[in-house]
């Protein structure tokens, strides 16, 4: 399976928006699980400065248990939206976003 970007087989964060997600792509584009579709939209979200501090982060040696998350959703939540989108193309036709226009609805924080 070829590469179809400089960042394919890098770890990225759980809630990265891909064009994929968006858009039809050949089965070589790198995606995680060889899914044929990304997460829905809108996506809703829970935020939290103390993730990585406090409360177990991306990089934790442990699981997150349901009362860290429930501590986060205390703290905050959000939706994102994706108003409208444009892709375009590489060499092996794998979709990247040329520009992408969201919205973002917050509650909670400070």
């Amino acid at each position: 399976m070829g590469n179809c970007h400089p960042g394919a087989g890098k770890r990225r964060e759980s809630g990265a928006v891909e064009a994929w997600h968006l858009v039809v792509a050949p089965p070589s584009c790198p995606r995680p699980y060889a899914a044929d579709i990304g997460p829905p939209f809108p996506r809703e979200f829970i935020f939290s400065p103390d993730v990585g501090r406090s409360i177990a982060g991306p990089e934790a040696a442990r699981a997150v248990s349901p009362e860290d998350i429930e501590a986060v959703r205390r703290f905050g939540r959000g939706i994102f939206t994706i108003e409208r989108f444009e892709v375009s193309r590489d060499d092996k036709d794998c979709p990247s976003f040329k520009t992408l226009e969201f919205k973002v609805h917050l509650e909670g924080g400070y």
